[in-house]
């Protein structure tokens, strides 16, 4: 696969790669996915989990963000302005 890094997703995919960092992905099922990218291209995205090797298409992606264990479990990030916000969507069932 290419790496050609042409929009801010790319470049923090492209920058996870190559510090071999951790990253929290959300698909647009609502699920998160924590692992290291092996490598991408414009569609699709490997990452590495614990749980196996993972293909993800890039449009099922919402978010993604570096894994920084330390900000996560600080309580006071919440209080920090630079902080991350992070926004989950789950998908709601139609019923007819």
């Amino acid at each position: 696969m290419q790496h050609v890094a042409v929009g801010p997703r790319d470049w923090l995919l492209n920058t996870a790669r190559k510090e071999r960092r951790r990253v929290q992905v959300y698909l647009v099922s609502g699920a998160r996915l924590l692992g290291k990218i092996k490598s991408f291209d414009r569609l699709v995205v490997l990452l590495n989990t614990p749980g196996g090797m993972h293909a993800i298409y890039k449009h099922a992606i919402t978010s993604a963000q570096l894994d920084d264990p330390g900000h996560l479990a600080s309580k006071s990030s919440q209080s920090d302005p630079k902080a991350p916000i992070v926004v989950v969507r789950k998908r709601r069932l139609i019923r007819d």
